[in-house]
């Protein structure tokens, strides 16, 4: 029988590298000072530092001693920061011997997935190569836990006392390995496949994902119904047994979840038209006979509703800038103020990459989310991080807020999405609005005819099974039920964040109730201090700066020494002559351009 594995911490095979971001909050600790600190003491030192919300020491697996090496893991990312700047990592140890080093967790960025530091999901990644490792390292199995992530295997835990303990825990990330022979070689192969994941995460992540057979990818390309909460011991003949009610099942595709490392399954029934109910009758209902069939409650959602007629239930998002908020307090713009919340964007005129070419027009954009209906397509809404916070406000300044808005006018605000998810009033919407497994609570609910709605983020990101899978990173609203019925479930959400937003602001005054942040009108709105004019540039008619006398259907004057815009077929008002909006002598300011101050083009 197998005995106790080798367990190897990640961080002890190779140090994370690169650049930290604001999701960096967890700090690598090495050579801590055992001889002079017993753990407590470790632990209060440590807490001179900041706020931990963790602190983890490793110890040896069969002595249960200190090794020296551990994780803390604070409040805010600039607690990290000062940790790390007192005890960075150290080339060389001095005379006197070892000192306290300190580096970013490479745990903590493999556990953020592709919406992390790293920009991919490292851990699906290694975990589709770990049978592949296993084999060239010659180790009989090879398993990556930690994180709560992924439950051990019925039985695996038998084989050494503290690995399930490792595996349902909060971190850090593991391997176990159990060498077939000398355990040598095993931390340098291991080590040469992160520096791998490291130097091209989205390349590394991208080759495991080729290598996963056809049926453990993708998504369902027909109507089918989506399955989820089963355990690993179903099969496709489980599958079939449970939906064999509904007119027999025409076929079973596996999918891996990427969030929390379960499977999908999306079914097709051979009777499409019996799927509706089979998905509504199973949801969340409890199948198996214990025997056959283990036991489970499984989550139905219809996927492709659109396609099997009108009126049927399907997934359904709305993002929290989506709603309506006439009672959202007015607050001071803070630095920690990035992200903008836009709408009416030109989507029909301007690719993706057009818009953002735009936007960088502000100044540096970290991210562009551009949001999609239940079709899928796009809605044109969308979120902008950048990189600054005066940067941030420049593109707000020079956009039309909620109430001043005219046709054809980009309306942008500050993201309430980001200022709930740091408490910005001093309240938690999360727990406002939901229970801790990501469902909204009942009674916002009480009024609406669907079962479910899941409220999710990046930052609240549910783990129950059944929870669908992360939309954004920006908080959302994810339910599977009709056009009717999500209007009913709309109204709840805003009547219900109204509530939220009248607390947060006590006895709001009058001036205080605006829709938006951005609520100056267009004449009383500043124009950003500082910012030269691009000579010769300028930005597209449909977010120029306040005080113009153009806008959209109207076509600037060329600036002085440049011919009038070339005749052609454009089909607007102006016949023979391009849109305003058009890229060309008007377009964009170039990459890391600023927008022209109030007045338009020169």
């Amino acid at each position: 029988s197998e005995g106790p594995p080798l367990l190897l911490c990640v961080d002890e095979v190779r140090l994370a590298s690169g650049q930290p971001t604001l999701l960096d909050r967890e700090v690598y600790l090495q050579d801590l000072p055992l001889e002079d600190y017993d753990e407590k003491q470790l632990r209060d030192w440590l807490m001179g530092f900041g706020q931990p919300d963790q602190i983890a020491f490793l110890k040896d697996p069969v002595t249960k001693q200190l090794t020296g090496k551990g994780y803390v893991r604070f409040k805010s990312h600039k607690e990290a920061v000062g940790l790390l700047a007192a005890f960075p990592a150290a080339e060389d140890d001095d005379e006197d011997g070892p000192n306290v080093s300190g580096s970013w967790s490479l745990s903590e960025r493999i556990l953020q997935g592709e919406q992390g530091t790293m920009g991919a999901d490292i851990w699906d990644a290694l975990e589709a190569r770990l049978e592949g490792i296993a084999q060239e390292i010659n180790c009989s199995r090879l398993v990556l836990i930690g994180g709560g992530r992924v439950p051990l295997p019925a039985g695996m835990a038998a084989s050494c006392a503290s690995l399930e303990a490792v595996a349902n825990g909060t971190g850090p990330v593991h391997f176990a390995a159990w060498p077939k022979e000398d355990p040598g070689p095993v931390r340098s192969s291991l080590a040469a496949v992160l520096d791998e994941a490291l130097s091209d995460p989205a390349t590394f992540a991208g080759k495991a994902e080729a290598n996963v057979d056809e049926g453990e990818e993708g998504t369902p390309s027909r109507p089918c119904i989506v399955v989820k909460g089963f355990p690993r011991s179903w099969k496709e003949q489980q599958v079939r047994l449970v939906f064999a009610l509904f007119g027999g099942v025409g076929s079973v595709q596996f999918a891996r979840n990427d969030r929390l490392g379960n499977r999908v399954a999306y079914v097709e029934l051979k009777n499409q038209e019996n799927m509706p109910k089979a998905a509504e009758q199973l949801h969340g209902t409890k199948v198996g006979d214990g025997e056959l069939i283990e036991e489970c409650i499984i989550s139905c959602e219809l996927f492709g509703a659109e396609d099997l007629g009108n009126g049927r239930p399907s997934r359904r998002t709305i993002f929290l800038d989506e709603l309506p908020m006439p009672k959202r307090p007015e607050l001071k713009p803070e630095n920690e103020d990035r992200e903008v919340f836009m709408s009416c964007l030109p989507i029909k005129d301007f690719t993706e990459e057009q818009l953002k070419g735009w936007l960088e027009g502000f100044g540096k954009v970290e991210e562009v989310f551009l949001l999609r209906d239940h079709k899928r397509q796009l809605n044109a809404k969308g979120y902008v991080r950048f990189a600054t916070n005066r940067e941030a406000e420049s593109c707000i300044s020079a956009q039309a807020s909620e109430k001043d808005a005219e046709e054809g006018d980009v309306i942008a605000w500050w993201s309430e999405s980001e200022r709930a998810r740091r408490s910005a009033y001093g309240l938690n919407l999360h727990s406002a609005l939901a229970s801790n497994d990501g469902r909204v609570l009942g009674s916002v609910l009480a009024k609406c005819e669907v079962r479910e709605v899941w409220m999710q983020s990046e930052l609240w990101n549910s783990k129950d099974p059944c929870a669908p899978s992360l939309q954004g990173k920006q908080i959302h609203f994810v339910t599977t039920c009709t056009e009717k019925q999500f209007q009913g479930v709309r109204s709840a959400l805003a009547a219900a964040l109204q509530g939220f937003h009248e607390r947060a602001s006590g006895a709001a005054p009058e001036e205080a109730q605006g829709g938006s942040s951005s609520s100056t009108s267009r004449a009383e709105r500043p124009a950003p201090a500082a910012v030269p004019a691009a000579p010769s540039q300028s930005l597209p008619a449909w977010s120029n700066p306040a005080g113009n006398n153009w806008h959209l259907g109207r076509e600037p004057p060329p600036p002085p020494g440049r011919p009038p815009a070339p005749p052609g077929p454009w089909g607007h008002e102006s016949p023979g002559r391009p849109p305003p909006w058009s890229f060309g002598p008007y377009g964009p300011p170039p990459h890391g351009g600023q927008p022209p101050p109030h007045g338009g083009p020169p």
